[in-house]
């Protein structure tokens, strides 16, 4: 239950304090007056965002403050998770914007809370009934959670939603584990290929002289004309080496005569002792020189498979074992996806058939819901002033031959809810047909629907407060008091704080609260006072000819009030 209401800073208010101990009140003003200003006020407690524009003073915060009585055990309980303190079952929660520093601050009971956990407490003890939610009514799509508010079935679609969603997430994870398993078997070929082509090569770390061999024999002949020239001079019919030798020799007999010349003989011997080295390794190499074409054709055809690897595996033959090593170690710890992709198939099927029997439940109890839903909205429309009226819910299937959800052999679409389309309707006459509301509404018959669905959602509704702003939009007159009595009636399952123009409406009322503008030279601001009995009265002759002090308007005003307390 709604206590109270605190405002500072806002808009054309300065400082206000609202206090509410009845369960059905009212609030009126004059046309401009600003009691929008006092809706929006109070939807910054329920975590809105602010109008920056609206702040008063920009030296000071804004101040929002909303006590609420009677609060569940579920949300003291996780406001207790911030360390809130409690005094009874009531709470007071608070919003502070800072102007300087662009912030907003939020309290329970003085202890800084998170914004979620703000607009929780306020969302399930408080609901605002104006043109926004009224317009939501002409949305279809949100016709289906007022259906299934009725039918008591909020939690089964709660458990079907995170089973759809489930099953979703599992048919994707299906999907990406099927990729992977065609990433992995193409990688697999490719791996598979890959040693093959170097197992079948078969490539040595030594096949990497063969190069040079290759380089060698290429220039084969080139190589043993100059081998051979050197060979001819040093062996050959002119036998330099051996003239060497033998001068060698005869220097060494004239040592005798100067020891100097020893050096040169030394000299002398060590040349002929290399070129005899050269020349018999010279001749050794011209022996073991095997040129053939045939083998440079073998040099060249293995050349070109190691190059081959190389270009695809590595820059050496060291490198290329190297890959082959890793590409059988990466070969060998792919893993089979094949048991997981089973068992996934497998739980995606379950949850196709427990998707289907809970759509299928939830159907069934959507149509049995809407049946009573007609039947009481009905009833309440002839209340307030529509007895020609009929209000009709529609459930339809969208068919799907692809869809896993079958109905007698056809498919139907699932979505998060179902698979019923739930879509209300209104015939204004006897004999006319069903439309869409959106279609045939008017303002006034939006409010007044509105009204008539809340009253046969009442019991199944954990809000304890509902505020009802522009609830008499396009009515007037008779309608108004038809109006202004179920308003009054559904004060005794919950709290009613009702912003109205109407006195028909206004005379229900426990208690009557009026806004007041209050004009100066220097600013504008606004009030909001509790009436007395005289004040009331005044206030609703204003309401009814514009005129509170007017004799006629006042004795109006006293029979109106007197015929609602006999009500």
């Amino acid at each position: 239950m709604l206590k109270r209401i605190y405002v500072k800073n806002y808009a054309l208010i300065n400082e206000i304090s609202i206090e509410f101990d009845s369960n059905y009140s009212i609030i009126s003003g004059e046309t401009g007056a600003g009691k929008s200003i006092l809706i929006n006020s109070l939807l910054l407690a329920s975590g809105e965002a602010i109008d920056t524009t609206f702040v008063l003073d920009k030296e000071n915060p804004v101040i929002v403050e909303v006590t609420i009585s009677n609060i569940s055990q579920d949300l003291l309980d996780k406001a207790l998770e911030f360390g809130v303190e409690f005094d009874g079952l009531d709470l007071t929660v608070k919003r502070v914007y800072n102007p300087k520093l662009l912030k907003n601050s939020y309290y329970i009971n003085n202890v800084s809370v998170s914004k979620n956990l703000l607009e929780e407490i306020f969302s399930q003890n408080i609901e605002l009934i104006g043109q926004h939610e009224n317009q939501k009514l002409l949305n279809v799509s949100t016709h289906i959670d007022y259906l299934d508010s009725f039918a008591k079935i909020k939690g089964d679609v709660a458990a079907f939603s995170a089973l759809y969603k489930r099953l979703n997430e599992d048919q994707q994870q299906l999907v990406n584990f099927k990729k992977i398993k065609e990433e992995q078997e193409k990688r697999a070929d490719f791996l598979s290929y890959a040693i093959d082509e170097i197992e079948k090569i078969d490539p040595k770390i030594e096949e990497e002289n063969l190069y040079e061999e290759r380089r060698t024999l290429a220039h084969a002949e080139k190589i043993a004309l100059v081998l051979k020239e050197c060979s001819s001079f040093l062996q050959g019919e002119s036998g330099n080496l051996n003239k060497l030798f033998h001068l060698a020799k005869e220097v060494e007999q004239i040592i005798t005569y100067d020891k100097s010349i020893s050096n040169i003989y030394q000299s002398l011997n060590d040349a002929y002792i290399i070129l005899e080295d050269s020349s018999h390794a010279i001749t050794t190499y011209l022996e073991k020189m095997d040129f053939s074409e045939e083998h440079l054709a073998f040099l060249d055809d293995r050349l070109d498979e190691l190059e081959l690897l190389k270009k695809k595996y590595g820059k050496t033959i060291a490198e290329i074992l190297k890959t082959k090593d890793e590409y059988k170690e990466e070969l060998q710890s792919l893993t089979s996806l094949d048991d997981r992709i089973q068992k996934l198939g497998e739980q995606i099927s379950d949850e196709k058939k427990k998707i289907s029997q809970m759509a299928k439940l939830i159907s069934e109890r959507r149509r049995v819901a809407a049946k009573q839903l007609e039947l009481m909205v009905n009833e309440n429309l002839r209340k307030v002033g529509m007895e020609s009226s009929r209000f009709a819910v529609s459930i339809t299937y969208q068919e799907d031959e692809s869809s896993y959800l079958r109905i007698n052999d056809k498919g139907y679409r699932v979505y998060s809810f179902g698979i019923d389309q739930v879509e209300f309707g209104l015939s204004s006459g006897p004999s006319l047909p069903v439309k869409s509301l959106r279609k045939i509404a008017s303002g006034g018959e939006i409010s007044r629907i509105m009204l008539a669905i809340k009253q046969a959602l009442i019991e199944y509704e954990t809000t304890q407060t509902i505020i009802f702003d522009e609830i008499d939009t396009g009515i007037g007159g008779k309608t108004a008091d038809l109006v202004g009595n179920q308003i009054a009636l559904l004060s005794a399952e919950k709290q009613i704080i009702c912003i109205t123009h109407l006195p028909q409406i206004a005379s229900y009322a426990d208690d009557h609260f009026v806004v007041i503008k209050n004009t100066t030279e220097k600013n504008v601001e606004i009030s909001v006072k509790k009436l007395d009995t005289s004040s009331r009265i005044s206030e609703i002759a204003r309401m009814l000819s514009g005129q509170p002090d007017s004799e006629s308007a006042l004795s109006h005003a006293k029979e109106l009030l007197e015929q609602k307390k006999q009500k």
